[in-house]
């Protein structure tokens, strides 16, 4: 009886998060991501018996946000970087002082040590890319190319600061990381290459499964090391595109062709898609009813305004120097790599597992990611819109 009711829930569950989205999308253009977080939220509060977080939801959700960081690893556009350093450099530097800002705003403010501060600001300006590229169905490709690199950029900058700033008060711990990872980064590539060459060469079709395999390892050895598994993730992902770049040029794999090697670069975006929904919706299960509070939503809402002024203000000066664009147009770009979705989730549930934060403050980070998400969707529209009207007169 416990496994007939173990896979109704399921049955139910998926059937929810792969139709209800995808229609309300159609209809009313709202991001997939928002849908399923409403819907966690929704259903936890109505149907707690039903919709809660076990061990099942757990793991679909971790194995979500898992494939979602080895495909951003994978869309590092290296050649697209370098080829506009000069920008990214500048970028880079826009983004560590704005992280810095936040983070005493954010202590001066809330009376939190600089420490906690700091990795909560972390959460309140990294992009999150993959909710920004799902958003960008319309824009134009220079768009989608400056913003998605932008915003994965970003996610880079954030993960090196997550991993000094958990290591920070324990120096010779956070150089035995850094050498660790930096071991892992540049020793990948070889053991992807001669583990595949003698084991998986012979057996077509075990490509996905092989890299799959490698980000997993990958993933635990940095949850090991006590910097988070995204990290892990991430480097895989990085690594993964340059292993397939290498084996479909190399002749002794004829069976790869180009076309298959970029289809196995795609299937890491549809594996991401198929578990990411209970991901989104796990984090709706989390936000309970004690935590909808008007001082919650309140602070919230004050911190999306005035943290995303500071970010869209910014990046348009930025762009207004390096780029000589218009005031106007920069802010537009602003507006688009305004939503923190999923890494304000992961550092909020982070620092709430580390006890670093109180419920309060948990929840107050977790309707910021959701405010600043709705933001990115509407503002980018309003800018666009008064820039039409001034075209005009």
């Amino acid at each position: 009886m416990a496994m007939e009711n173990l896979l109704i829930r399921f049955l139910v569950l998926i059937t929810i998060l792969f139709f209800l989205p995808k229609f309300i999308n159609k209809f009313y253009k709202v991001p997939y991501p928002l849908t399923e977080i409403f819907l966690g939220i929704m259903l936890g509060l109505l149907v707690p018996n039903f919709f809660y977080l076990d061990d099942m939801t757990n793991i679909l959700a971790t194995l979500g946000i898992i494939t979602l960081f080895v495909s951003a690893g994978i869309e590092v556009d290296i050649p697209f970087i370098t080829k506009n350093k000069s920008f990214f450099i500048g970028n880079l530097a826009r983004h560590v002082l704005l992280f810095a800002i936040v983070g005493l705003g954010f202590s001066i403010a809330f009376k939190m040590p600089m420490h906690e501060s700091l990795l909560v600001s972390i959460a309140l300006t990294t992009p999150s890319a993959s909710y920004i590229l799902s958003a960008l169905n319309h824009a134009s490709r220079k768009d989608k190319i400056w913003v998605s690199n932008k915003a994965i950029a970003g996610e880079v900058i954030a993960l090196i600061l997550l991993i000094i700033l958990l290591k920070i008060e324990n120096p010779p711990e956070l150089l035995l990381t850094i050498a660790i990872l930096a071991v892992l980064i540049f020793a990948l590539p070889y053991l992807f290459k001669v583990f595949f060459k003698r084991v998986f060469s012979e057996l077509a079709g075990t490509e996905f499964s092989f890299i799959f395999v490698i980000a997993l390892i990958s993933a635990y050895l940095t949850e090991y090391l006590g910097v988070h598994f995204l990290i892990g993730a991430f480097i895989a992902g990085f690594i993964s595109r340059r292993f397939v770049t290498q084996i479909v040029k190399d002749k002794d794999y004829r069976h790869l062709t180009q076309k298959k090697g970029d289809a196995i670069i795609e299937s890491f975006g549809f594996f991401a898609s198929t578990f990411i929904p209970f991901y989104f919706f796990s984090i709706g299960l989390k936000i309970e009813l004690n935590l909808l509070t008007y001082y919650n939503v309140g602070m919230a809402i004050g911190l999306a305004i005035v943290v995303s002024a500071v970010k869209i203000i910014t990046i348009a000066i930025h762009r207004k120097v390096s780029m000589k664009e218009s005031f106007l147009d920069g802010m537009r770009m602003g507006a688009m790599l305004l939503p923190t979705l999923v890494f304000t989730f992961v550092i909020a549930t982070l620092l709430r597992r580390m006890a670093m934060i109180d419920d309060s403050l948990f929840a107050i980070l977790m309707f910021y990611g959701i405010f600043t998400s709705i933001m990115g969707l509407l503002l980018p529209k309003l800018i666009i819109h008064w820039m039409e009207k001034k075209s005009k007169h």
